[in-house]
């Protein structure tokens, strides 16, 4: 209960800033997907391609 003392306000803050981190980690992930293992949609095939 002591984390409620101040009415769940620091806590709140401690949830929100864990929440923003981890959308951090996963945009930085879908980024890197997307620029390197999205396979026959990735970027590096759109601007890289080769022609036969």
């Amino acid at each position: 209960m002591a984390r409620l003392g101040d009415g769940g306000t620091k806590f709140l803050h401690q949830v929100q800033t864990k929440a923003e981190l981890a959308s951090l980690f996963w945009t930085g992930g879908v980024f890197l997907f997307a620029a390197f293992g999205g396979g026959y949609l990735s970027l590096d095939r759109l601007l890289f391609r080769k022609q036969f």
